[in-house]
């Protein structure tokens, strides 16, 4: 299974140093700019980073990875999102060294000016499934989120679901700011997440998008009487948001 963490800084100009780690208490931080891997997630199954428009490519870094010589730069497929920020993916997996500490490296090539970066992990593999009769459930949140911090947020399905137990599928997170969001599940210590859109966005089409872009994958399974909680990640404190879930019953 997955578990996403983050990485965000502000890059000053025409420097290149390590950004810190959005506190995790999934995680143990070794520095404000490192953690360590925990073994049963020694491998980064993809990665995201979003930057200002023609920003770096962030590197990733651990001891194992150095010594093997692998660069592992965030760059294969880019594209723009909603507010101007480069979106790169990276789907090619590497394995770490458990208990080893990794960080990440941005350099900012600018002479002039700062640039913001976040980079997520997602750590572990990627379970995927094949599913029939997947329902999509919006549900809604109020919560005023804290900048730049993984803040939980408590969900309401706008449909009551039937009484049993629901597969997890995926899941689009949208708020104003919104740039990433996990889900905590219950007795689950993976924390799966996926990028955020802006609350603008014409829904129908990203969950096109988003059905074209992630294949169905294993979150977690819960019962109808406990709704998962959402931890979002946007970069001002949004105070609505909106969760499309995907999902089957069991």
């Amino acid at each position: 299974m997955i578990h996403t963490c983050a990485f965000y800084g502000s890059v000053p100009a025409n420097t290149e140093h390590e950004i810190d780690v959005i506190p995790d208490d999934v995680l143990t931080r070794t520095a404000n700019t490192r953690f360590m891997v925990p073994a049963d997630y020694a491998r980064i199954a993809s990665a995201v980073t979003y930057t200002d428009t023609n920003g770096p490519a962030p590197l990733v870094y651990t001891p194992s990875l150095e010594v093997r010589r692998l660069k592992k730069r965030i760059i294969p497929i880019n594209a723009i999102n909603d507010d101007g920020k480069t979106v790169n993916y990276d789907r090619k997996p590497v394995t770490l060294v458990p208990t080893e500490e990794i960080s990440v490296i941005v350099k900012n090539t600018s002479t002039s000016a700062s640039r913001p970066c976040y980079v997520f992990l997602n750590l572990g593999t990627f379970e995927p499934v094949e599913a029939e009769d997947v329902i999509i459930v919006k549900a809604s949140g109020s919560t005023t989120l804290v900048a730049n911090q993984w803040t939980s947020v408590k969900i309401v399905p706008e449909i009551q679901l039937e009484a049993g137990s629901y597969q997890l599928l995926g899941f689009i997170p949208i708020s104003a700011n919104c740039i990433y969001a996990r889900v905590l599940i219950t007795g689950q210590v993976a924390r799966p997440g996926y990028p955020g859109i802006k609350a603008s966005d014409d829904y129908d089409l990203k969950i096109e998008e988003f059905e074209e872009r992630y294949p169905f994958q294993n979150c977690g399974v819960f019962p109808h009487t406990a709704i998962p909680e959402f931890q979002f990640l946007a970069s001002s404190a949004d105070s609505s948001e909106i969760v499309y879930m995907f999902l089957r019953k069991v």
